[in-house]
């Protein structure tokens, strides 16, 4: 019989600090935060296809690209496969489920389960294109950063603020490229310079696969809500 070696988590969490440990602690790093709606495809240790088809190409376009290899000598990336681990766990244990898209979480006598993490973070909470009925697919949960998962997320980037250079979520569906605002049609203070890089992510997109992204602020493209002007009734979150 073929012996077969485990790597425990505690032994992983170990090599990391090492490798950390040898690097030059001031240097910045940039935080990729994905599958918040856990309905991508998934490989090993829960982590999304798309996400691990990204960290593969890097890891080995290094070789022969020196935009990447820059990137990877002088950034920490820090990737977080999944956040919803129990929601995507559910949407294939209940096949019929697939498109699950709040966490697993169960507030109060209500007999619905689950909340939408990308409405439940402590920034404009529970406002336009949110709700507080527990059993809409945008119920933003019971009081800000109540599910676990998002307090984690949370804590993590302020811990890390003032190092922080980019943060990227990825989505699973649109082909769009998106930066804030999301809640208002305000303009961001760094409207021009995100409108740029997004701009250009979408040409690159575009070159690369003949896929067609569409660049823009999140209100001002597809989630100002107007609750009143909905079609049918229907609500589709973003």
């Amino acid at each position: 019989m073929k012996e077969v070696s485990l790597v425990t988590f505690e032994h992983t969490l170990s090599f990391v600090r090492f490798l950390k440990a040898r690097k030059n602690q001031k240097m910045p790093y940039g935080l990729t935060v994905v599958s918040t709606l856990e309905n991508g495809f998934l490989l090993l240790f829960a982590c999304g296809s798309q996400v691990m088809y990204h960290c593969r190409k890097a890891i080995h376009v290094r070789e022969r690209d020196r935009t990447m290899t820059r990137l990877l000598e002088h950034f920490d990336f820090y990737i977080m496969p999944v956040i919803n681990v129990d929601g995507y766990e559910y949407t294939w244990s209940h096949p019929s489920n697939r498109l699950w898209r709040k966490s697993r979480s169960s507030h109060g006598n209500s007999k619905c389960i689950g909340t939408d993490m990308n409405r439940n973070f402590d920034a404009h909470w529970c406002g336009p294109g949110a709700s507080h009925s527990e059993c809409q697919e945008i119920y933003c949960g019971p009081y800000p950063e109540s599910e676990p998962e998002v307090k984690a997320v949370a804590r993590f980037v302020r811990d890390h603020k003032d190092t922080i250079k980019a943060y990227i979520t990825m989505h699973s569906y649109s082909q769009l490229v998106l930066f804030p605002y999301s809640y208002t049609m305000n303009k961001s203070k760094d409207h021009e310079e995100l409108e740029s890089l997004a701009q250009k992510a979408a040409k690159a997109i575009k070159r690369t696969t003949w896929k067609t992204y569409r660049p823009g602020a999140g209100a001002q493209t597809i989630c100002k809500y107007d609750f009143t002007a909905m079609k049918g009734k229907t609500v589709y979150p973003c």
